[in-house]
C-alpha cells in the first residue's frame, strides 16, 4: 500500500492536461453508467476502465514526479503487476489502483470536476480588455451618484495606494469581513446584499464539491441561503488564491451555466472573480463571456468602490434580469397582443416544458401557458436568441402554413424583445483570449459538445473580423418570443402500456417531416428526442409531431455549404459530422438514431433498472473525442454484425422493437460495392415510403396482438 505521505504529495501536485484526461475519462464512465460525477464508486467500474484511467494518470505522475522517488518505484512496480495473470496479485492491485486514482481525482484543487464541456462553451468567443465596460454598466447617472457617497465615506481609510484594513494581498475571510462591514455599515438601507455560500451544503441543487464563494441576492428572501435556490441569485462571485485565469473562468462558467439552468429567460449575468488584490468583473450572455480585465483594489480605489456596490444597487435591467416576464411569486406572465389586436395576458406555468441547460447556444426555453379565464395549459410560449442570419422560425412558420405542412405546431404571434447587439452596444470589443490547447481536439461551441445535453448546435462558421461592438465567435442573436398553439401532449418517452403507441408517435413525426419536406420544400436539421412530441390524434390528425424549427432550412433557397455541421450531437448522420452533405435521407437517420437511443438509454431509466452492459455502444456517440471519431463509431454500429451487439442492449419490455430496428437499419444502411452505402436516394420516396411502411407493418402487427390479447382476456372470465 502507498504510504500516506505519497497520496498527500498525489493531491497537491499541480493539475495537468493529463490528469485532465483522467477528469474527462471518469466524468464519461460515470455518465455511462448513470453515477453522479465526482461520488461515482470506482468499484462499480470495469477493470479495464480502471486500467485504462490507471495508464493515463501512471504516464503523468511518473513524468511529474522527481527522478527515483519512492512513490516511482512504487508505481512502476505497480504498472508491472496490473500485467500479472494471478488473481489475488491482481484483486490487490486493482484496490491500490483505485486508491490512487481516487487521491487524484478528489485533490483539493479539483474538486470541482474539470469538464471540458464548459470550456468549450466560451472558447473562441471569450474578451477581455472590453473598452467602455464600466461606462456601460457601472456609471448610470443615479448609480455613480451613490457609489461616489460610498467612497467619500472610505476614501481617508485608503491611504498611500493602500486601505488601510486590507492587506495588500487580502486573504478571502479578511474580503469577506469587509463586505459584511460594507453593506451592514454603510449601506444597510439597499435591498440586496452578499451572502457567503457553501455550494455543497448551503444553495439548493449545488454543485456537488464546488465552492461559490458568494453571490448577491434580495434581503428580503431568507437569512440563509440554504432556504432558497439559484433562481434568487442576481450576481455571482468567487473569493480564490487561484491565480491561473483559465481554472477560474471554467469554473465561473460553470457556475454560470446552472444559473441560467434555473433562470432560463435571463438576459445575461454579472460575475466576478477577487484573486489577492485583483477583481475581474464578467458578464455571461448567450454570444459568450467578456470582461474588461483585471484590476488592483488597491490602485484604484474608486472602482473598486463602484463596482462592489454597484452589484448592489444596480437595476434589475443592468443585472440582465429577464423584465419581459412581468413576477407574481413564483410565476409570470406576459402581456401580448394577439393576432387581431387585442391586448391580451398570458399566464406562464412556474415549470419549463423544455430547456437545454448551456450559456453559448439558443437558448430555448418553453413553458406551458393560459389565458386568464382559462384553466387548461394550452399554448406554450417559447423563448429562444436565434442568429439573426438564420432563417427565422416565425417565416418557417408562415410557409409552412401557406404551403399545406401538416404535423407541426401552429405559430399565434411573436415578439422581439432584445438583441446581443443592443446588449453590448457601446462597447468596443478587442481581444479574444487565446486558450490553450486543452480542448482544441474538441469540437467547438459552434458545434456539438462532447457532454450528453439535448442542445442543438449551430451552423459553423468564421469569426467576426470587426473589431468593434459586438465582435465575438458567434453571430449576433435576438432574443424572440412566440406564442404557440399547444397540441395536447408532451415530450416523448418510449414504453407506455400500449405497445403500438410509441411506435405510432415516431411513424407519424416521420409522416410531418415527409410533409415539411415535399409539401413545405424544407428540411427540418435537427431531428431529436426533444423535437418530437406525443399528441392527441382526435384534435391534431396527429398522434406524433414536430417541434423547434430554428435550424430549418429553405431547400431551394439555402443550398448546403459543405464543411456545415447542424444538429443535436448524438442524433446527427454519418454524412452530416463529416460535413459532407445534410439532406432528407440524413433527417431520417436521426430519426433511427432517436429511436435507438431511446429504447436503450432512456428505456432502462423508465424500467427502472441499470443497463447491464458497463460500456454502452451508444457512449461512443457521447464520449467522442472529435466528429469523425462519432463518426467512425456511428458507422461501425450501423454494420450488421456490430449492429446486433446494439440491440442486445434493448430492456426485455421492448424486445418486440428489434425487428423493426434491423428493417431501418437495412433500409439506411444498405450494401453497395461492399460497404455501407450512407448517400442519398434522389427520389425522397425511396426512402420514406418503406420506412413508413415498415412502421405500419409493426403497429399493425402490435394491434392484432393487442386484440387478440383482448379477446381470450374476455373468453377467460
Amino acid at each position: 500500500m502507498f504510504d500516506p505521505a505519497d497520496l498527500e504529495l498525489i493531491r497537491h501536485i499541480a493539475l495537468t492536461y493529463e490528469l485532465e484526461l483522467v477528469h474527462a475519462s471518469f466524468n464519461v464512465m460515470c455518465r455511462s453508467q448513470d453515477l453522479p460525477l465526482i461520488s461515482g464508486s470506482l468499484y462499480d467500474f470495469e477493470p479495464r476502465q480502471i486500467r485504462l484511467l490507471a495508464t493515463t494518470l501512471f504516464n503523468w505522475l511518473l513524468s511529474a514526479l522527481p527522478a527515483n522517488s519512492a512513490l516511482g518505484v512504487s508505481l512502476n512496480v505497480l504498472a508491472s503487476s496490473m500485467m500479472t495473470s494471478s488473481d489475488a496479485v491482481c484483486c490487490n492491485a486493482t484496490n491500490r489502483i483505485i486508491l490512487l486514482i481516487e487521491a487524484a481525482i478528489h485533490a483539493t484543487d479539483t474538486m470541482l470536476v474539470w469538464d471540458l464541456g464548459d470550456l468549450q462553451e466560451i472558447q473562441g468567443c471569450t474578451f477581455l480588455d472590453v473598452q467602455e465596460f464600466f461606462e456601460k454598466f457601472f456609471d448610470a447617472k443615479d448609480l455613480t451618484e451613490l457609489a461616489q457617497d460610498v467612497y467619500n465615506l472610505l476614501k481617508e481609510q485608503h491611504v498611500n495606494n493602500m486601505w488601510t484594513f486590507l492587506r495588500a494581498s487580502p486573504s478571502m475571510t479578511e474580503m469577506m469581513r469587509w463586505l459584511d462591514f460594507l453593506q451592514d455599515d454603510i449601506l444597510k438601507v439597499e435591498h440586496r446584499r452578499f451572502w457567503e455560500v457553501n455550494l455543497a451544503s448551503e444553495l439548493t441543487e449545488g454543485i456537488k464539491g464546488g465552492r461559490l464563494d458568494v453571490c448577491v441576492k434580495r434581503k428580503s428572501e431568507p437569512r440563509s441561503p440554504a432556504m432558497s435556490g439559484w433562481e434568487d441569485l442576481l450576481a455571482i462571485g468567487q473569493l480564490t488564491a487561484e491565480e491561473d485565469i483559465k481554472k477560474r473562468l471554467v469554473e465561473l462558467a460553470c457556475y454560470a451555466r446552472h444559473l441560467f439552468d434555473f433562470q432560463a429567460t435571463r438576459r445575461y449575468l454579472h460575475a466576478f472573480t477577487i484573486c489577492g488584490s485583483m477583481l475581474e468583473p464578467w458578464v455571461f450572455d448567450r454570444s459568450g463571456c467578456y470582461s474588461p480585465g483585471a484590476f488592483d483594489i488597491h490602485q484604484h480605489p474608486e472602482r473598486f468602490i463602484r463596482v462592489i456596490t454597484g452589484y448592489i444597487m444596480m437595476s434589475e435591467d443592468v443585472l440582465g434580469l429577464d423584465t419581459f416576464v412581468q413576477r407574481k411569486g413564483r410565476s409570470g406572465f406576459i402581456d401580448i397582443v394577439g393576432p387581431e389586436g387585442e391586448q391580451k395576458k398570458l399566464y406562464l406555468s412556474p415549470t419549463l416544458l423544455d430547456h437545454r441547460p448551456t450559456i453559448v447556444s439558443l437558448a430555448t426555453s418553453c413553458f406551458l401557458a393560459k389565458h386568464a379565464d382559462s384553466t387548461d395549459h394550452d399554448h406554450v410560449v417559447k423563448f429562444s436568441w436565434p442568429l439573426y442570419h438564420q432563417s427565422s422560425e416565425v417565416d418557417v412558420f408562415k410557409l409552412a402554413k401557406q404551403r399545406g405542412v401538416q404535423g407541426i405546431v401552429s405559430m399565434v404571434t411573436h415578439f422581439e424583445i432584445t438583441t446581443v447587439n443592443e446588449m453590448r452596444r457601446g462597447m468596443t470589443f478587442g481581444r479574444r483570449y487565446a486558450f490553450d490547447d486543452t480542448a482544441s481536439a474538441m469540437p467547438t461551441p459552434s458545434q456539438p459538445l462532447l457532454p450528453s445535453q439535448p442542445l442543438s448546435t449551430k451552423r459553423s462558421r468564421s469569426p467576426d473580423s470587426s473589431s468593434s461592438q459586438s465582435k465575438k465567435r458567434k453571430s449576433t442573436s435576438t432574443k424572440e418570443a412566440l406564442h404557440l398553439r399547444r397540441p395536447e401532449g408532451n415530450t416523448q418517452l418510449p414504453g407506455r402500456q400500449n405497445d403500438v403507441a410509441p411506435k405510432e408517435d415516431r411513424r407519424n413525426a416521420i409522416k410531418a417531416h415527409q410533409s415539411l419536406y415535399v409539401q413545405g420544400k424544407m428540411l427540418h436539421q435537427d431531428i431529436s428526442e426533444n423535437n418530437i412530441i406525443i399528441t392527441d390524434v382526435k384534435k391534431t390528425g396527429f398522434s406524433g409531431m414536430l417541434i423547434d424549427f430554428d435550424l430549418v432550412r429553405e431547400i431551394d433557397k439555402e443550398p448546403f455549404k459543405p464543411g456545415t455541421r447542424t444538429g443535436t450531437k448524438e442524433f446527427m448522420a454519418i454524412r452530416v459530422l463529416r460535413g459532407i452533405e445534410h439532406t432528407y435521407r440524413h433527417d431520417l437517420e436521426s430519426f433511427f438514431y432517436v429511436l435507438l437511443w431511446q429504447f436503450i438509454v432512456r428505456g432502462w431509466q423508465f424500467v427502472g433498472r441499470r443497463n447491464p452492459v458497463a460500456f454502452s455502444a451508444l457512449n461512443g456517440w457521447r464520449a467522442a473525442s472529435s466528429l469523425e471519431h462519432l463518426a467512425r463509431n456511428k458507422q461501425a454500429n450501423m454494420d450488421k454484425e456490430c449492429f446486433e451487439a446494439v440491440l442486445a442492449e434493448f430492456p426485455p419490455e421492448f424486445q418486440r422493437i428489434k425487428p423493426l430496428c434491423r428493417t431501418l437499419r437495412s433500409i439506411l444502411f444498405p450494401m453497395k460495392d461492399g460497404a455501407l452505402f450512407t448517400g442519398t436516394p434522389w427520389h425522397p420516396d425511396t426512402l420514406y415510403l418503406p420506412i413508413l411502411a415498415a412502421f405500419d407493418e409493426i403497429i399493425a402487427r402490435g394491434r392484432k396482438g393487442t386484440e387478440e390479447a383482448r379477446d381470450e382476456g374476455q373468453e377467460g372470465a
